[in-house]
């Protein structure tokens, strides 16, 4: 039996209940959940968010049906729509050397993928002159395009560099940190540009820090002095954070950017939470 989509979360402005039409709509879909965004284009601001959790799937198979029941939760009719897909199935590229055509070869040199079963997307990060190439499965697409008919499609990587890069000002030994639900990015630049971006799974607190602990290692990160910039879904009150604190000296999390509007109701979730999907807006359509 499938499982049914939980409505976990919804903070709706309500003067635009009725004006759905004039929205966009922004998605990020991961295979445990999908969260969804408004925006007002004639405001310039955000407007509501929704999150269902889809159930502990492990595949895209098994995420398929709740996919498609939280789906028809939401009206078809927007002015915009914009996907962003979590998946570890991924690699980068620099783009001067990324062929479309042989997208797929990129893949499998390092993960085995179903290409049977799904579709190899690739999105560019503009600002970096990098090409992330993914899986996408074909069920799950022609769920979102027959139900909104997709303006957009990308990889959650490419918001996210897109931001980091844009830094105008970058400290000395300035590391970023994205925390999500089930997974966290690891992200380093230094004066010439990209060093390192690498996204682990983790079930654990323990998971956490033996995973971020080794990436330091091996990236020769120095925990006394690292100023660890922290984003997403993390409070000062988790176990996770506590843990953080007492290996990493130097540790902020950061608040959604002030340039980001955002309506009154929105108020009620975290400063830091959902960093991604707010920033789905520097992907290019």
């Amino acid at each position: 039996m499938a499982n049914t989509p939980a409505l976990q979360k919804r903070f709706i402005d309500q003067s635009y209940e009725s004006k759905l039409s004039q929205l966009e709509l922004y998605l990020n879909l991961s295979k445990q959940y999908l969260q969804a965004l408004y925006y007002s284009p004639a405001d310039k601001q955000f407007v509501g968010f929704e999150e269902y959790y889809l159930g502990d799937n492990e595949s895209w198979s098994l995420a398929l049906d709740p996919i498609r029941l939280a789906v028809q939760e939401f009206s078809g009719d927007f002015k915009r729509v914009q996907l962003c897909l979590s998946t570890p199935i991924y690699t980068h590229i620099p783009t001067v050397l990324f062929i479309e055509s042989v997208a797929e070869n990129y893949l499998l040199l390092n993960h085995k993928v179903p290409v049977k079963s799904s579709e190899v997307k690739s999105n560019e990060v503009s600002s970096l002159q990098l090409t992330v190439a993914y899986e996408f499965p074909f069920l799950i697409e022609n769920v979102f395009q027959a139900h909104f008919n997709l303006s957009g499609i990308h990889h959650e990587s490419v918001a996210l560099l897109e931001y980091f890069s844009a830094k105008k000002k970058r400290e000395k030994n300035e590391v970023y940190l994205h925390v999500q639900y089930h997974h966290f990015h690891l992200v380093q630049f230094n004066e010439n540009g990209l060093v390192f971006y690498n996204r682990f799974e983790y079930s654990t607190v323990e998971d956490f820090m033996y995973y971020l602990l080794y990436a330091f290692e091996q990236l020769k990160i120095d925990r006394e002095s690292v100023n660890l910039l922290v984003f997403g879904e993390l409070e000062e009150e988790s176990s996770v954070y506590k843990m953080l604190y007492k290996y990493v000296r130097k540790l902020n999390i950061e608040k959604r950017p002030k340039s980001i509007n955002e309506s009154q109701v929105l108020s009620q979730l975290g400063e830091s939470h959902f960093f991604n999907l707010f920033n789905q807006y520097l992907c290019e359509s």
